[in-house]
């Protein structure tokens, strides 16, 4: 905010109480009208308010809304490409490189523009295991996104801890900064570069939320493999037994829903590493999409929409009443919810699990390629694993291709290639694919969610599948379940073209040689709720040996 009257706002006598030693000058930041240090909820609350960021709605939740940017802008994202890091990114489309120099020059400008201002500082740490923790900063020009880093990174415990903050990386972010392109070399005014070397990410000219939270990760995705530690875009949750589970997919691919079990604890929803000790979270809040969320089929999410201290991105609201309302989609469909991960009743207070008995692959497939639940070999998982196949599906980035390569850092493609990730899976019992066409508890195509039953019959189903009877062919024994709780056959040949009826007609993936199996003429519905969606069953007589799911 650019306070030109200097009015006083309302925690400004309370805005160092929690400074740390080590100060704004360290980033080069200096002649700001006013820093406001580490900053409790409900004093983000007022400067929320004082300076008409966000609105306060009903039960206590803020709605706040992006502008332009409602998803990330994954085009625009950068890292500076320098000797630290050029033997260890795969540099390409999704990691493109950016001059140290072109850097310098915007990170100077950029310190320039601040200058005169307000910014909000919050320390945290990123990281539920102490021994691959790693303290953070987090700069803002909103006080909102002061608030979002709170809710979703690991806050120090004391004063002291507070006071004795270093930052091993530092994301300033400030929506109001444009880049210029033709001086800048960004590829258009928006940008968000990550410099491992000065060990700072700059955000500019968007204020979507999810670029904070991403850029973090994207920082532990470089870290942690180096440190022997695989980084994971996924949920885990652990039942009474000890026994942890993997929720592996793409954002909009059902990791937070499946997760969310009353029956299990939650460790996290989104994004983990997987160290010789076990699983650990590395946030200490959720990000959840909430457009169509539902009460029955989810309480617990739902539940943090009229909580205190939530953020509701891009939901629309009632001016008067202030009631949200959960299904409209004007704004856009990417809505989101960020809460602390203790306002989920059954979460592990740690953040920590042992090693899964249970890793779950998890796809959007509005083609109908894959079988609903398929139990996958080694070999396969690490294919679907490095493939990322999945639907163009309205979600969190501008732009999204069917197929979506994991972009793995150096020290990951050698773990690949030398076979240390097969090791790794072989004691996992119980590998899975989720998801033909709409499987329960995932989005389908537009964003439709599955009705409320649907949810609850796909985690009983993973849980309980492979212990039941399987269909095999004599031409593949590798278990290929037929059925799923909470379906039935409903008969009947498979229509094709009619989008209304979500039917659609398989077609061959890029490589020939992984063509999919033929379509069965038999369907499968889900019971549950007002709606039935199609489920396809697939013959596997012309399935590539070796496929990950299609064999």
């Amino acid at each position: 905010m650019n306070n030109l009257l200097n009015i006083k706002t309302p925690t400004e006598n309370e805005a160092k109480s929690l400074k740390s030693d080590y100060g704004l000058d360290n980033h080069g930041i200096s002649s700001l009208r006013m820093s406001f240090w580490n900053l409790p909820t409900e004093s983000l609350y007022e400067e929320i308010a004082f300076r008409g960021e966000a609105r306060i709605t009903r039960l206590g939740p803020v709605v706040a809304f992006t502008g332009k940017h409602t998803a990330r802008s994954a085009s625009d994202k950068y890292i500076v490409k320098e000797p630290s890091t050029e033997e260890h990114i795969w540099w390409g489309q999704y990691n493109k490189p950016f001059s140290p120099e072109k850097f310098d020059g915007l990170y100077n400008r950029l310190l320039g523009y601040l200058q005169g201002r307000d910014l909000f500082v919050q320390d945290c740490f990123v990281g539920a295991d102490a021994e691959y923790q790693m303290p953070v900063r987090i700069i803002s020009e909103k006080a909102w996104h002061a608030l979002f880093a709170r809710n979703m990174f690991i806050l120090p415990k004391t004063n002291e801890d507070y006071r004795r903050h270093v930052p091993d990386f530092t994301i300033v972010a400030v929506p109001s900064f444009k880049a210029i392109p033709q001086i800048d070399g960004t590829g258009s005014e928006t940008f968000i570069i990550l410099n491992f070397a000065r060990r700072v990410c700059i955000i500019g000219n968007t204020a979507y939320a999810g670029e904070i939270k991403k850029s973090v990760f994207t920082i532990m995705n470089y870290l942690m493999p180096l440190q022997g530690v695989m980084s994971m875009h996924s949920s885990a949750n652990i039942g009474k037994d000890g026994k942890s589970a993997i929720f592996f997919g793409l954002s909009g691919t059902g990791k937070t829903t499946l997760s969310a079990d009353p029956k299990r604890s939650l460790i996290g929803d989104d994004e983990h590493g997987w160290s010789d000790e076990g699983v650990f979270n590395y946030e200490g809040g959720c990000y959840a999409k909430v457009i169509r969320l539902s009460e029955s089929a989810e309480p617990e999410i739902h539940a943090t929409t009229k909580m205190f201290g939530t953020i509701l991105e891009n939901v629309v609201f009632d001016p008067v009443t202030r009631m949200i309302d959960l299904d409209d989609e004007s704004v856009t469909e990417n809505t989101r919810a960020s809460y602390p991960l203790d306002y989920i009743k059954n979460a592990v207070p740690e953040k920590k699990g042992g090693h899964p008995k249970n890793i779950i692959l998890l796809t959007c497939d509005a083609s109908g390629v894959m079988p609903p639940i398929a139990k996958l070999s080694a070999d396969q998982a690490i294919y679907q694993f490095i493939s990322g196949y999945t639907s163009k599906i309205a979600g969190i980035h501008r732009k999204r291709a069917v197929y979506r390569r994991t972009h793995l850092v150096g020290a990951v493609q050698q773990a690949v290639q030398s076979g240390e990730i097969r090791r790794t899976l072989q004691p996992a019992s119980r590998i899975s694919s989720g998801a033909g066409s709409f499987c329960p508890g995932l989005f389908c195509r537009r964003g439709c969610r599955i009705p409320d039953a649907g949810a609850n019959h796909i985690r009983k189903g993973v849980a309980r599948s492979f212990r039941q009877k399987h269909v095999h062919t004599p031409e593949d024994k590798r278990g290929l379940q037929k059925t799923c709780p909470g379906l039935h056959n409903s008969g009947g040949p498979i229509l094709q073209g009619d989008p209304t009826d979500r039917r659609y007609r398989v077609g061959d993936v890029h490589n020939p040689e992984l063509r999919p199996p033929r379509l069965h003429h038999r369907q499968y519905r889900l019971c549950g709720g007002d709606k039935e969606i199609g489920l396809y069953d697939h013959e596997l007589s012309d399935a590539a040996p070796g496929c990950h799911v299609y064999a």
